[in-house]
């Protein structure tokens, strides 16, 4: 399912049972929150901060998960919640001991499993090309497939204490001070403050790309600041396509900024590009190969989506191959993939065949006209 644990650990002194704890806090993708007594590891408690489906609970003895039966698509296809990008992503959490309350961005989205069309005893993986032995994840990630949501989490009462919607569906890091604010950024390009206690919104301001770094706070002279990266990356805007493209923060449309804020500053936010929504352009006249589009399908899946987006739709990490004139136009097309263009980071790709280059070709061509063709509806 992808559930790797490299989010990140908050340690805190909690009041539990009438003890102070030295905790270890860790909510990874698997939907859970952990609560860790670090003197010795024990684990206190384990609780779904989201849709969990691939199992009922943590067991606190072992501190195994007791797994749903069916749930590893053993007998097929399963959907699993949460899908691969899980329940708390790469993004930061953070904890207010004033408080009590860890801030964790989240994420509710689904993941369709199934290894049906896989020799899994003849399978192994493949070098610099993305293939995990299951179906799927080859296609565009729609727009509304899940949600997002600001969640303050009750780590002694493993509960919720609030939580604020957010954009879809990739979502910064937080921040919490002292003053019992809590600082994020949004998928949208707002950077918001709110109450720590209620989660009232109390500012927001906006600036101009999607945000996907946590802002950090510090003093110099007396005069605190704080500081934020702005500009749309990631995992999720280089592989989902809409999901990530649907707020128009398209490649190289927007300045990367960092912005530093503090109270009774008067230096006007900075104008920025609009929302981008890409194009694709169609090649008149040009018969497409279904089959070779097909192959196309299957080798773009494992070489290119990676940047360029599932489904030939660019979350903005790359150009999208739909609406870019070099993807038109075979000759130019069949340099670029095959010498690349290292100092805007396409790699070279010399390994390619002419079945290859023309397969490729022939499922952008199909993508972009497509895509036309839906539009136009």
């Amino acid at each position: 399912w992808d559930y790797n644990s490299n989010m990140d650990v908050v340690l805190a002194d909690l009041e539990i049972g009438g003890e102070t704890v030295k905790a270890l806090m860790h909510a990874p993708k698997n939907g859970f929150f952990y609560v860790i007594d670090r003197k010795d590891g024990r684990l206190i408690s384990a609780e779904k901060i989201g849709k969990v489906t691939w199992a009922t609970h943590i067991d606190l003895e072992t501190g195994r998960p007791v797994e749903v039966p069916g749930s590893r698509y053993e007998d097929g296809e399963a959907e699993v919640w949460p899908g691969p990008v899980g329940a708390h992503s790469w993004h930061a959490m953070s904890y207010n001991p004033l408080t009590g309350l860890a801030y964790i961005p989240t994420i509710e989205m689904p993941g369709t499993f199934r290894d049906t069309g896989i020799d899994l005893k003849a399978w192994e993986s493949p070098s610099f090309r993305t293939s995990v032995g299951v179906e799927g994840f080859t296609e565009d990630t729609p727009a509304g497939i899940g949600s997002a949501a600001l969640l303050a989490w009750d780590p002694v009462k493993q509960q919720k204490a609030w939580s604020i919607p957010l954009p879809e569906n990739w979502n910064p890091g937080t921040m919490t001070t002292a003053s019992k604010l809590v600082f994020q950024g949004r998928a949208d390009g707002v950077f918001l403050a709110y109450d720590a206690e209620t989660g009232a919104e109390l500012w927001s301001t906006m600036l101009g790309s999607g945000i996907s770094a946590p802002p950090v706070t510090y003093t110099v002279g007396g005069v605190q600041y704080v500081s934020l990266l702005v500009g749309w990356g990631g995992a999720l805007p280089a592989i989902s396509g809409t999901l990530a493209a649907q707020h128009g923060w398209a490649y190289k449309a927007h300045p990367r900024r960092l912005f530093t804020f503090a109270l009774g500053a008067s230096v006007p936010t900075p104008p920025s590009p609009p929302p981008v929504m890409p194009t694709p352009l169609d090649v008149a006249g040009l018969t497409i190969d279904e089959e070779l589009a097909d192959e196309g399908h299957t080798l773009y899946s494992e070489v290119c989506a990676m940047c360029h987006g599932g489904g030939a739709v660019s979350g903005g990490k790359a150009p999208d191959l739909r609406a870019s004139p070099i993807s038109t136009d075979k000759a130019t097309f069949t340099d670029v993939v095959k010498n690349g263009r290292q100092p805007l980071g396409m790699p070279r790709f010399p390994e390619f065949g002419d079945r290859e280059l023309d397969a490729l070709y022939a499922y952008i061509r199909r993508q972009a006209r497509r895509s036309l063709t839906t539009a136009s509806r």
